[in-house]
C-alpha cells in the first residue's frame, strides 16, 4: 500500500497593507450606506423601513466578514457596526433585531460546525451571549441617543418657528406704532413677515360685500409670481370660498392648511401653489368690533409649518394689526371730522362776514347830537337779522332793526331783499316829497310791505321790525313796531325805564296792511335800546329764558353809561347767563342817546387831488378856515399846528391809501365852533388802524410812526372811522384853549 502523505495547507499570513486597503474600502462603503440609509430614513421615516433595515445591514456585515476574515477570525467584528447603525437609524427595536440576526448569522456561517445552529463549543456559546447582551445594550443606548437628538431637533425646529412668529409680531407692532396710513401699514406688515420672519408669501385681503363676496387684495409681499392675480378667492360658501382665506372670513376663525399637496380644501389652487413652493398656509381673520373685514394669509415653504404656539403668536399679530387698522381709521375719521368742523367754521365765518357786510350797516358817524352803538353776537347759524341806517341830514336819522323768520341762507337772502326794498321805497318817497319834507316812517314801511307781502306769503315767511326816526331838532322819535320786540326808553329826567310796543303786524302777514306809528318825545340824555329776540330768548344751561325783566334790569343798571358800554353790558349779561359764547340765535342790540350839541358857526369844504403837489392847497384851506367868522383871534402857533396835522394826514392818505396815484380825490370838510375847529378828510382805499402802528423810534433805528405821532401831538383829538357813504374818514379836532 502506497503511502500517501497528506499535506496541510498553510494558513494565510496577515497582510497589513492589504487589510488597510480592505478596511478603507469598507469604511467608505459603510459611510455611503449610512448616508443612503439616513437619507431614506429622513425621506420615508416609516416603521416598515426601520424594521426592514436590519436584514441588508446584517448581510452586508457578513459579506465584509467573509472578505476580510475568510477563516472566521474575529467573527463578531463587523456585526457591532451593523447593530450600531440599525440602532442609530431605527432605535431599540431595529437594533435588537439586528443583534439577534447577527448572532444567528455568526453561529450559522462563521462558528464551527458551520451551516448549523448547533453550539458544540462552550466558548462560542459564551461569545454569542455576550454579543447579544452588548448588542441589546448598544440598541438601548442608540434609542436613547436617537430620542434625545430627535427631541432636541424638534425643540430647535419648534423654537425656530415660534421665534420667527415672535419676530414678526415684534416688528409688526413697531411698524404699527409709527404707521400713518392704512395702505402703507399693510404693505410694511407683509414685507416684514416675509423678510424678517422668513415666510414665503404674505398678503392681506378685505372682504367686499358685493354680489360675489370678493376678497380684494390690499397688500402683499414675498414670492408671488402672479399667483394672487389668478387665485380668484371669494368668501362665499362655494368651491373657491372654502379655502383658508374664505373660510376664515366666513367662520371668523383661523384656518390652517398643513399640507397644500394633500388637503382637499386647497384643490383649486394646488397646482399653482406647488409651483411656487407653498407647502402650507394659514389664514387669520381681521376682526374689529365683532365684525370680520378681512384676512391675513401667510404661506410657508415647508409642510406642517405652523405649530400651536406659532399660530397663537400669528393670531395675536393679526389681532394687533386689526386694532392698528381700526385706530388708523378712527384717526382718519377724527381728522376728517376736524377738517369738516374747521371747514364748517371757516364757511360760517365767511358767511357771517358776508352777513355783516350785506345785512348789518356800519354805524353812522359824524351825526352831531347823537351817540349810537351796536353789537352783534353771531350764532352757529346764518339768519336774517339786519339793521340799517338812513341819514337824511345832521338832524334826522332813520334806523331799522329787523328779524326774518327762519334760519340759514333763505332767511339771509330775504333780509338782504328787505334792506334793498327799504332803500328803494325811501328813495321813491323822497322823490315825491316837497323840498325840506321827509316821508313818514309808516309810509315807508307800508310801501315795503306792499312790495314784499305776496312773496313772503308764498314762501311762508314774515319779517318783524322796528322802524325808528330820530328828529334831533324837535326832539321827537317816530316808531313803527311791526311785531318786533319793542323799544326800550330810559327817561333821563325821571330815571324810569319802559318798553314801548306798537300794534302793527309783521311784514308779510297779510296784504294791504295799514301801519301806524307812535310819536315819542325825548330830551337830550334819554337812552333808547332796540334788540332782537336773540337777547330775551337766550337760554341758560337749565333752559331758563333771559327774558325782558333781566334786560330792563341791565339797561337800568347801565343807563348813565355811553351807548357802546350799554350794548357791551347787555352782551356780557346774556353770554354769562347762557354760560357760553355760542348762542342758538343771533344777538343784536342797538343803543342811541341824543345829547346836547352846538351848531357850527361856519362850514367849509375843499376837494383835493391825490397828489403831493396839492398839499399847499390843503395848508391854505386851513388858514382860510381859521380866518372865517367866529374865530375871534387864533395864534399863529394854533394855525401852524393844525396845518402840520392836516399836511401829515393828507400825505399819509396819498402814500398809503392811494399808493401815490394822482387820479383820486380827498374830500375836506371844516366846521367852526366857538371853542374849537374840526377838519375831516374823506377818502377811499383801505382803512387805517392806528393801533397797528408802532410808536416812532427816536434813536433813528426805525423811520415809521412819526407821521401819526406828529398828528396826535398837533391836535387835541383824532378819530378814524367810515362815514355814512362808506368812505374812510380822519377827523381832526383842535381846541382854542
Amino acid at each position: 500500500m502506497e503511502n500517501v502523505s497528506v499535506q496541510k495547507a498553510p494558513s494565510p499570513r496577515w497582510n497589513r497593507p492589504a487589510f488597510a486597503a480592505h478596511a478603507s474600502e469598507m469604511v467608505s462603503a459603510l459611510h455611503g450606506v449610512t448616508a443612503h440609509v439616513r437619507l431614506l430614513g429622513h425621506s420615508l421615516a416609516s416603521r416598515r423601513y426601520r424594521y426592514a433595515m436590519p436584514f441588508p445591514t446584517v448581510a452586508f456585515a457578513l459579506l465584509l466578514q467573509f472578505i476580510v476574515f475568510p477563516n472566521s477570525e474575529a467573527p463578531f467584528l463587523f456585526f457591532y457596526p451593523a447593530v450600531m447603525l440599525a440602532a442609530w437609524n431605527g432605535g431599540f427595536g431595529p437594533g435588537t433585531v439586528t443583534t439577534i440576526l447577527s448572532a444567528l448569522a455568526a453561529d450559522y456561517f462563521l462558528l464551527e460546525p458551520r451551516h448549523s445552529f448547533e453550539i458544540v463549543n462552550f466558548a462560542h456559546g459564551i461569545a454569542l451571549v455576550l454579543f447579544t447582551m452588548i448588542g441589546v445594550t448598544i440598541s438601548l443606548m442608540g434609542e436613547r441617543i436617537r430620542t434625545a437628538l430627535g427631541a432636541e431637533k424638534q425643540a430647535k425646529e419648534k423654537f425656530r418657528r415660534t421665534n420667527r412668529a415672535l419676530v414678526a409680531l415684534s416688528n409688526c407692532n413697531q411698524v404699527m406704532i409709527r404707521a400713518t396710513d392704512e395702505t402703507s401699514l399693510l404693505q410694511q406688515i407683509c414685507r416684514l413677515v416675509v423678510d424678517r420672519a422668513g415666510y414665503r408669501l404674505c398678503w392681506v385681503g378685505y372682504a367686499e360685500h358685493d354680489e360675489s363676496k370678493t376678497v380684494r387684495l390690499v397688500g402683499h409681499a414675498g414670492v408671488d409670481e402672479g399667483y394672487l392675480k389668478m387665485v380668484n378667492i371669494t368668501w362665499a360658501d362655494t368651491e373657491r370660498g372654502r379655502g383658508p382665506t374664505g373660510t376664515c372670513i366666513r367662520t371668523q376663525r383661523a384656518c390652517l392648511i398643513r399640507d397644500t399637496a394633500a388637503d382637499p380644501r386647497f384643490v383649486p389652487w394646488r397646482a399653482e401653489a406647488l409651483k411656487r413652493g407653498y407647502a402650507s398656509c394659514v389664514a387669520i381673520p381681521l376682526i374689529a368690533d365683532s365684525e370680520v373685514y378681512g384676512a391675513l394669509s401667510i404661506y410657508a415653504a415647508e409642510a406642517d409649518a405652523f405649530g400651536d404656539e406659532e399660530l397663537m403668536l400669528l393670531t395675536e399679530m393679526a389681532d394687533d394689526l386689526a386694532f392698528g387698522i381700526g385706530s388708523l381709521r378712527t384717526k382718519d375719521e377724527r381728522k376728517k371730522a376736524v377738517e369738516i368742523a374747521a371747514k364748517h367754521e371757516e364757511e360760517t365765518k365767511i358767511a357771517w362776514d358776508i352777513q355783516q357786510t350785506i345785512l348789518l350797516d356800519p354805524l353812522p358817524a359824524g351825526v352831531p347830537g347823537l351817540e349810537i352803538a351796536a353789537v352783534t353776537v353771531p350764532s352757529q347759524q346764518i339768519d336774517g337779522d339786519f339793521y340799517q341806517f338812513y341819514k337824511h341830514d345832521n338832524l334826522h336819522l332813520d334806523f331799522v332793526i329787523a328779524d326774518v323768520m327762519g334760519k340759514g341762507i333763505p332767511a339771509a337772502l330775504l333780509g338782504a331783499a328787505a334792506k334793498s326794498h327799504f332803500l328803494k321805497a325811501l328813495c321813491h318817497l323822497n322823490s315825491c316829497c316837497s323840498v325840506g319834507e321827509l316821508p313818514e316812517p309808516k309810509q315807508i314801511v307800508a310801501l315795503v310791505d306792499g312790495q314784499m307781502a305776496q312773496r313772503l306769503l308764498e314762501v311762508e315767511s314774515f319779517i318783524t321790525l322796528c322802524y325808528v326816526r330820530l328828529d334831533l331838532a324837535t326832539h321827537q322819535l317816530a316808531l313803527v313796531d311791526c311785531g318786533h320786540t319793542g323799544l326800550i326808553h330810559w327817561h333821563a329826567a325821571t330815571g324810569r325805564c319802559e318798553i314801548i310796543h306798537g300794534d302793527n303786524l309783521a311784514l308779510g302777514m297779510r296784504e294791504g296792511e295799514i301801519y301806524e306809528q307812535l310819536e315819542i318825545p325825548f330830551v337830550p340824555g334819554d337812552l333808547f335800546v332796540l334788540y332782537s329776540d336773540g337777547v330775551t330768548e337766550a337760554r341758560s344751561p337749565t333752559k331758563e329764558l333771559f327774558g325782558t325783566a333781566r334786560l330792563l334790569e341791565c339797561v337800568q343798571a347801565n343807563c348813565q353809561r355811553a351807548p357802546e358800554e350799554v350794548v357791551q353790558a347787555i352782551r356780557q349779561a346774556v353770554v354769562s347767563f347762557a354760560g357760553s359764547d355760542s348762542l342758538s340765535d343771533d344777538l343784536t342790540c342797538l343803543a342811541a342817546r341824543p345829547v346836547p350839541f352846538e351848531a357850527p358857526l361856519a362850514h367849509a369844504e375843499l376837494e383835493l387831488k391825490s397828489d403831493l403837489k396839492e398839499l399847499p392847497h390843503a395848508r391854505q384851506f386851513v388858514r382860510s378856515v381859521c380866518s372865517l367868522p367866529g374865530q375871534n383871534s387864533v395864534s399863529e402857533d394854533f394855525i401852524d399846528r393844525l396845518e402840520l396835522a392836516v399836511t401829515e394826514a393828507c400825505s399819509n392818505v396819498i402814500k398809503h391809501a392811494y399808493h401815490r396815484r394822482t387820479d383820486q380825490c380827498i374830500q375836506m370838510e371844516a366846521d367852526i365852533f366857538p371853542g374849537k375847529v374840526t377838519i375831516r378828510l374823506h377818502y377811499l382805499g383801505p382803512s387805517f388802524d392806528p393801533a397797528k402802528v408802532e410808536p416812532p423810534a427816536f434813536n433813528g433805528s426805525r423811520e415809521s410812526g412819526f407821521g401819526l405821532y406828529l398828528i396826535q401831538e398837533c391836535v387835541d383829538r383824532v378819530r378814524y372811522y367810515r362815514d355814512e357813504n362808506g368812505r374812510n374818514c380822519i377827523a381832526l379836532e383842535k381846541s382854542r384853549s
